[in-house]
């Protein structure tokens, strides 16, 4: 795994997570996490401290077509 995401093409974007502690979490770091998420989206890179900070482990991979 790499510090950075970011997609290069069509990419699988996987979270894992445990809802309790993601529950806890207040609102602003909410927030924040929904920022990186788009910026992952949009093929903008994001750090993958930032997810682990926040109890979630990231993963990012090409897109295979079958």
């Amino acid at each position: 795994m790499t510090d950075v995401l970011k997609a290069d093409g069509p990419s699988v974007f996987r979270i894992g997570f445990d809802p309790a502690d993601f529950a806890k979490l207040p609102h602003f770091q909410r927030e924040q996490l929904w920022y990186h998420f788009e910026r992952v989206l949009m093929g903008e890179a994001s750090a993958v401290s930032e997810w682990e900070h926040h109890h979630l482990k990231v993963d990012l991979r090409p897109w295979k077509r079958s």
